[in-house]
């Protein structure tokens, strides 16, 4: 790529961002969350590649744990604030704090996240999902006894949306990771 097509897609994506999101990101934010930066040596002492932006260290951060709520043969999915609105719905999950066990974790998280209160002893481990990146996702399932109410779900500053939808909603709109959630769903 030559300079003159970086300098075009760093003007492209910093007035987009700004733009869309009513914020004044600096362009070195802006080339590093686009990957612009060249993979090497003065790159890599700058921090602007490696690492902080992509090669990711593994860590405890990398392993979540989160809930599928299944209602009247409809899965609960969660929007991310800030994400499109096509391929990143989820679960509800999160990642795992300090000592904390998988199920503790994918409760906090699913109360985090949309308000619903789940038992421990209503949820049992189904799957994990394993990302490229390594990250893990550690599912448990609830078929909740009394029925949840989405209405009551307040926005928040992880998801902004959240709801039940049938098999063939869900698969247009949910993470392609967790498309293998979805055979729970007749």
């Amino acid at each position: 790529m030559d300079w003159w097509e970086k300098d075009i897609i760093e003007y492209t994506l910093q007035k987009a961002l700004n733009c869309e999101l009513g914020y004044n990101f600096p362009i070195e934010l802006v080339k590093a969350r686009s990957g612009i930066y060249e993979n090497n040596e003065e790159n890599r002492k700058l921090g602007r590649v490696g690492q902080e932006y992509g090669e990711k260290k593994k860590r405890d951060s990398d392993i979540s744990a989160g809930i599928v709520i299944i209602q009247d043969n409809k899965i609960l999915l969660v929007h991310p604030k800030n994400a499109s609105w096509w391929g990143t719905y989820s679960i509800p999950k999160g990642m795992i704090e300090k000592d904390e066990a998988l199920e503790r974790a994918a409760l906090r998280e699913t109360e985090e996240e949309t308000g619903i209160k789940i038992n421990k002893e209503d949820i049992k481990p189904i799957d994990t999902i394993t990302y490229k990146s390594g990250k893990k996702v550690h599912c448990f399932l609830a078929q909740p006894m009394k029925e949840v109410d989405v209405k009551k779900f307040k926005p928040n500053t992880e998801v902004d949306w959240m709801g039940f939808l049938t098999k063939e909603q869900a698969e247009k709109r949910i993470l392609p990771q967790m498309k293998d959630l979805l055979k729970l769903l007749k």
